[in-house]
């Protein structure tokens, strides 16, 4: 009885194993079905004359395929004179998988993949007219696992820069070079005083490449005492040696902080101003001042000023206006105005600079 039953068993087996047993062959997946125009060796050549020299594009296909992949292909002209020259080659490598010279179809002809890849199908015509082709490529998967395999390709843009070295003078710092423009003391009379004025302007010009200035006013002898002993008092550490011992050149410099306050019995206004400003308040007194610094009523005043907040003035000039509100006394005042120009400082370095970028299409495998 266990005979009957051996028979049909066998053929229900081999009904389930023929999918299996059948996909390496008839099951060939088409990659491409493809009739296109050949253009002949006339119009190639045509084409070149006109273009420098450069080699003319014959029709070209890519497609990727996996190791262990076969691939089918057949070719045929159907329409037209001459012969085919076909190439098909791994993209990246250059390495040539077929190169069919003088022959008009393939039939049917298999390739055994080497290596995942994407490959170029270049087809060429050695008659003078065009040509009409047609091509198809399958793929046997070599296991069910690469079955779903894409083997259309996308187009992406790969860049590689070329760089090249070369000397060049590259800024390394920039050093500030004092310039005194004023430093003098000079009496402003009291209000009271017939003939001698209260109200006194000193003009000054910034030097070319100037990238900022400071200022200090004093007010009687008690800030040029003070200022005198910080003098001395910078003559005895490493900041003298960098500033030369002026403390209004070393707060510009920044190697001191702030400038010391002094005490004094008179105070002053105090405003800077361009030329037709300073004219009208040495007559009566008039002010425009410019905003980036004033002070009323004042002992001691410092500051720096950038080139970037100073305004440009008709003659190039500023001018410093103090006034002296004292009705009887007359009042000392020192003032200090130095500039500091920069001084850009460079060395000879290799630099490395783009030279260029070039810019390659190449084919990428499809999702």
């Amino acid at each position: 009885m266990k005979a009957r039953f051996t028979f049909p068993l066998v053929l229900l087996f081999i009904a389930w194993q023929l999918p299996v047993l059948g996909f390496a062959g008839p099951d060939a997946i088409t990659v491409a079905d493809l009739t296109f125009t050949v253009p002949g060796t006339r119009a190639a050549t045509d084409w070149e004359k006109n273009n420098a020299g450069k080699s003319y594009n014959w029709p070209n296909y890519f497609y990727g395929f996996q190791e262990g992949d076969k691939m089918v292909v057949e070719l045929k002209m159907e329409e037209g004179k001459g012969k085919y020259e076909v190439d098909i080659k791994e993209f990246a490598s250059g390495s040539v998988l077929y190169a069919g010279r003088n022959i008009s179809k393939i039939k049917k002809q298999e390739f055994h993949i080497p290596t995942r890849a994407v490959y170029e199908f270049i087809i060429r015509s050695t008659g003078e007219a065009s040509s009409t082709c047609k091509m198809t490529i399958k793929r046997i998967p070599a296991s069910a696992a690469t079955a779903r395999f894409n083997a259309n390709v996308t187009w992406k843009t790969q860049e590689d820069t070329v760089f090249t070295f070369a000397n060049e003078k590259v800024l390394v710092k920039t050093d500030f070079q004092p310039q005194i423009l004023v430093d003098k003391t000079f009496r402003v009379f009291s209000q009271a005083s017939i003939g001698k004025p209260s109200r006194v302007t000193v003009p000054f010009k910034l030097p070319a490449n100037t990238a900022h200035w400071v200022y200090w006013l004093g007010v009687g002898q008690e800030s040029v005492k003070e200022m005198e002993a910080l003098t001395k008092t910078l003559a005895k550490g490493g900041a003298a040696i960098a500033s030369g011992m002026n403390p209004v050149v070393a707060f510009g410099m920044g190697l001191l902080p702030e400038l010391p306050q002094v005490k004094s019995s008179g105070y002053i206004d105090f405003l800077f101003m361009n030329k037709q400003a300073a004219a009208a308040f040495e007559k009566d007194g008039e002010r425009k001042p410019f905003s980036f610094a004033q002070g009323d009523a004042i002992i001691n005043a410092y500051g720096k000023i950038a080139a970037s907040q100073t305004p440009k003035t008709q003659d190039g000039s500023l001018y410093l206006g103090v006034e002296n509100h004292n009705t009887v006394t007359g009042l000392d005042v020192a003032v200090k105005i130095v500039a500091f120009q920069a001084e850009p400082k460079y060395e000879t370095r290799k630099v490395k600079k783009v030279a260029k970028i070039n810019r390659t299409r190449i084919p990428v495998f499809g999702n």
